[in-house]
């Protein structure tokens, strides 16, 4: 039997909190994880600004190529680019893969391999095909923080529970969700956030199922709950860089949200520990991590709003898109058919106004027929506040009536220093730091194949010597 490697992707989990809870005993199977490691610390391939982005620097690991090079900077983009990423490569030299859900990776199929999209993505298909039947709820679930549209009926969700039967689905899960309904009924729905950890316990049956069945050579499993906990409810896990302290009610509902997404992360990994005795080698990534929001320590955080249905919005403002993607949290992605109608759009957003401000935000990246945009209003706004919009006479609409204020409040920043740890069944802390772009020509040493298989990456980047020489392999315990 060959080397069977799987990725596990848990996005923007910050090395300062683990090793906080791994002490306290909070994290067992992390600290199990640590021990049998290569332990190294990661950087990301831009130190700061708009392009230290989870899905840019994800693309950047998969592909080893440098951000400014491959210039994918939105979520969408990479289903479209047309560099080589890592599960191409290896397909190319004739070994099975997955992806379960990496951020903004291309589609792929034929026999012995398992795609599935992120969960923004909605330009590719899932392979097998049957999948799609899982595929949908989770991606509709997850854009349901993003507009307030339902869209799914009973049929679907029937199909999804039937699918899931018969696909892994797990004692564990099915009493974890049991307990959320209960608890969420007995505090009134004040429990209602712990319910997006829910939907990686459920993707982690999925994927162990396939992966017992497929027995791929590379695989890759991604999940961002936690990332989610960090950027929403820091502020009320660690109040005290904040001049504007979280309220007791915060404190008592979202304080251990954080160490909550943590603890389900960590019941995940005793799952997959199981797989090590399949003949897995497991590695653990998160691409980057977080720390807290300084810039709005004045504020305790940043607010952001949503249209409660960008469609309707879009319409009001006399913009007609051919095609409306939706991003993370706030954001969307735009195109349409002709140039006329994209510097329409561009005009009209760019000088809509609350009270001498503006209401959009436009990405600058996002040309020719595309727009990426945003509300840029990050403070709390009086009732009855009015946008003016373009035109001879102007015209205006409520603020209130288009959009609404997501509960949380950021206060979890990007980092660029991640986590990467290569479960060898031995322990070594090591000191120096590794570029993301080096982990792509790691994972092909682990295969015997050099760096030249990727042609497309960094010539700086390297892979971490002697990771995977022989002698110094061990048995998982």
């Amino acid at each position: 039997m060959g080397r069977k490697l799987i990725f596990l992707e848990f996005n923007e989990i910050c090395p300062p909190l683990l090793d906080r809870w791994m002490a306290a005993g909070e994290l067992p199977n992390f600290r199990r994880f640590y021990e049998d490691s290569e332990v190294f610390t990661t950087v990301t391939d831009v130190d700061s600004g708009p392009h230290l982005e989870p899905w840019v620097q994800w693309y950047s690991l998969h592909t080893g190529i440098r951000t400014e090079r491959h210039r994918v900077f939105n979520l969408t983009d990479g289903t479209r680019a047309a560099h080589e990423d890592v599960w191409g490569i290896l397909r190319r030299h004739n070994l099975r893969v997955m992806n379960c859900s990496s951020m903004n990776a291309r589609a792929f199929e034929g026999d012995g391999n398992f795609y599935m999209p992120d969960p923004w993505c909605n330009s590719q298909m899932p392979f097998p095909e049957e999948v799609n039947r899982f595929y949908r709820v989770v991606s509709h679930q997850v854009r349901q923080y993003t507009s307030r549209d339902s869209g799914l009926g009973l049929r679907e969700y029937l199909s999804f529970l039937r699918f899931l039967i018969g696909h892994g689905l797990g004692f564990k899960t099915v009493r974890a969700v049991l307990g959320q309904l209960a608890g969420e009924r007995f505090s009134r729905g004040k429990t209602s956030w712990k319910r997006v950890s829910l939907l990686d316990r459920m993707q982690a049956d999925v994927f162990r199922h396939y992966w017992r069945e497929l027995q791929p050579d590379f695989a890759t499993f991604f999940v961002n709950s936690t990332a989610h906990y960090q950027h929403a409810y820091w502020r009320c896990m660690d109040p005290e860089p904040f001049v504007v302290k979280p309220s007791d009610a915060e404190r008592r509902r979202y304080g251990g949200a954080v160490l909550h997404g943590y603890r389900q992360m960590d019941a995940l990994l005793a799952d997959f520990f199981r797989l090590e005795r399949a003949g897995a080698t497991l590695v653990l990534a998160s691409a980057m991590s977080q720390q807290p929001f300084l810039r709005c320590e004045s504020t305790g955080g940043q607010r952001f709003f949503r249209p409660h249905k960008v469609e309707a919005l879009l319409a009001r403002l006399e913009i007609r898109p051919e095609r409306i993607e939706p991003v993370m949290t706030h954001q969307f992605v735009v195109h349409f058919a002709d140039d006329a109608g994209a510097e329409h759009a561009r005009r009209t957003l760019r000088e809509a106004r609350m009270d001498g401000q503006a209401v959009f935000g436009l990405d600058p990246a996002a040309t020719g027929r595309k727009i990426l945009f945003d509300c840029c209003v990050h403070h709390e706004v009086p009732e009855g506040s009015v946008v003016t919009l373009p035109g001879d006479p102007p015209r205006t609409l409520r603020f209130s009536e288009q959009f609404y204020m997501i509960d949380a409040m950021k206060s979890g920043k990007h980092h660029p220093e991640g986590v990467l740890w290569f479960k060898r069944g031995h322990h070594r802390l090591h000191q120096e730091r590794v570029s993301v772009l080096d982990i792509l020509p790691t994972i092909l040493s682990a295969f015997g194949l050099p760096k030249s298989a990727a042609s497309e990456a960094e010539v700086s980047s390297k892979a971490i010597d002697g990771l995977f020489d022989p002698a110094r392999e061990a048995v998982p315990a």
